[in-house]
C-alpha cells in the first residue's frame, strides 16, 4: 500500500493526513517516522489567494524513513520549487532560510537523534533548493532523514512532491502498481517512461515514445532520457549516463568527454571504469548500475561513484563514503579482538604468577619470624 504522507506536527498513525498552517512557528515534536515500502512525502502548503498556493513560513519538519537491511530507497521529485536566498550568496544554488536537505544513515550507525541535530554547514552536500528537476536518488544504510525548513518571509515556491520505494536489489517479483526493472529491481509503475533512470539500468526508459518537456531534450536518438539542453549542456555536469550532454563542446574535446574543472578529456569507456581519468575525478561522478556494474567488474557507491569489485571490503575508502566498506567485517576489527585476548591472557598469567609470589614471599617471613620467636624464648 502507498502511504501519502505531508506535514506533522507531531506524529499520527493514520495514512493520510493533512497540513494546517498555524500562526507559530511549525515545528515536529517528534521525528515523523514512516516504515512503509512505498510512499509520498508533501510539502506544507498554504493559500495565499488570488491563486498563490506556497508552503508557510517557519517551517522545521522531519521525515525518517526506516530502511530495512540490505534495502535501498529510491526517491524521485515529481516537482521541486523552493526559493533560493538570491541575496545571501553569490554560489548556484544559493539556499538561504528556506532548503530540504536528505541525510543518509549508514547501517552501521543507530544514533539517530544526535545525527538529527546536525548543524548545516556540516551537511551542505545535502542541501536542495531552487526550482529543480532532480534526478532520481538511491540510498542504502539504514534510513533518511528529510528536513525541510523555510525562512520567515516567503516571496515564491511551489513546494516538492517526492515518491519513495524500498526494495531488496535482484528480486524475481515485484508487488500490484511496481515495474520488475531488468536488474531485479522494483519501482512504481508511475515512473515508466517519465523521462528518469529509476532503475538504475535505463529498463523503465526503454521503447518509450515520451516528448521531453520544453528546455529539454533527449539524451541520444534510441533514449527517453531527458536533460536541460538550455542549463544543462556543456556545463561540466554529466546529466545524461554516458555523458552525451557533456560531449563536442568547446573545449574541443571532439568525440571525447571534458572533465567538469582543471581541463582534461578523457574516452568513454573511461566513464565509470572505477579510474581517475580527471584531474577532479568527474568521470567518476554520477555513475549508475549499468555503466560500472559487474559486467565491468565494478562497484556502484552510494554517492554514486565507481569503484573496482576488488576495493570491496579491502579496509580503505575508496568511495569516499564509506559504503565500500560497509557491512564487512574489518581486519583491523579482527586483529583487535585477537590482540585483546591474547593480552588479556597474558595479564591473567602474569596476575596469578605474581599472587604465587607473594603468598610463597609471605610464608618464607612467617616460618622465618617462627624460627627467630623460637630462638628467643630458648635463649630465655
Amino acid at each position: 500500500m502507498v502511504e501519502q504522507i505531508t506535514f506533522l506536527p507531531v506524529l499520527l498513525s493514520s495514512s493520510t493526513v493533512s497540513c494546517t498552517a498555524l500562526k507559530t512557528q511549525h515545528s515536529c515534536d517528534k521525528i515523523n517516522l514512516i516504515e512503509s515500502s512505498a510512499g509520498q512525502i508533501l510539502s506544507p502548503s498554504r493559500d495565499y489567494g488570488n491563486g498563490n498556493i506556497s508552503y508557510p513560513s517557519r517551517v522545521n519538519c522531519a521525515w525518517y524513513i526506516k530502511i530495512q537491511p540490505g534495502s535501498v530507497i529510491t526517491l524521485s521529485f515529481s516537482m521541486f520549487d523552493l526559493e533560493e536566498g538570491r541575496h545571501l550568496c553569490s554560489a548556484k544554488p544559493c539556499c538561504g532560510d528556506t532548503w530540504l536537505s536528505i541525510l543518509s544513515i549508514p547501517s552501521h550507525s543507530a544514533q539517530l537523534v544526535p545525527m538529527f541535530n546536525f548543524p548545516v554547514q556540516d551537511t551542505v552536500n545535502f542541501l536542495y533548493c531552487g526550482s529543480l528537476s532532480l534526478p532520481p536518488l538511491v540510498f542504502s544504510g539504514s534510513g533518511l532523514i528529510l528536513t525541510f525548513k523555510t525562512g520567515d518571509m516567503i516571496s515564491g515556491g511551489k513546494g516538492f512532491v517526492l515518491d519513495f520505494t524500498i526494495d531488496k536489489p535482484m528480486r524475481n517479483y515485484c508487488e500490484d502498481g511496481h515495474f520488475h526493472c531488468a536488474n531485479g529491481k522494483c519501482i512504481l509503475k508511475s515512473w515508466l517512461c517519465n523521462g528518469w533512470d529509476e532503475c538504475g539500468d535505463s529498463s523503465d526508459e526503454q521503447n518509450c515514445t515520451v516528448a521531453c518537456k520544453t528546455g529539454y531534450s533527449h539524451c541520444s536518438s534510441n533514449s527517453s532520457l531527458c536533460y536541460d539542453f538550455i542549463h544543462g549542456r556543456c556545463n561540466g555536469i554529466l546529466d545524461c549516463p554516458s555523458g552525451e550532454d557533456e560531449q563536442a563542446c568547446a573545449l574541443t574535446c571532439g568525440n571525447q568527454l571534458s572533465c567538469r574543472t582543471r581541463g582534461g578529456c578523457y574516452r568513454s569507456t573511461q566513464r565509470c571504469d572505477g579510474m581517475n581519468d580527471c584531474p577532479d575525478g568527474s568521470d567518476e561522478d554520477g555513475c549508475d548500475a549499468a555503466l560500472c556494474g559487474p559486467h565491468r567488474d565494478g562497484f556502484l557507491c552510494r554517492n554514486r561513484h565507481c569503484v573496482t569489485a576488488s576495493a570491496r571490503c579491502d579496509g580503505v575508502k575508496d568511495c569516499g563514503d564509506f559504503s565500500d566498506e560497509e557491512t564487512c567485517m574489518k581486519m583491523s576489527v579482527i586483529t583487535a579482538v585477537i590482540l585483546g585476548s591474547l593480552i588479556c591472557g597474558l595479564l591473567l598469567v602474569i596476575a596469578a604468577g605474581c599472587g604465587l609470589r607473594l603468598y610463597h614471599l609471605r610464608v618464607a617471613l612467617e616460618q622465618r619470624w617462627s624460627t627467630i620467636r623460637l630462638q628467643q624464648r630458648t635463649v630465655q
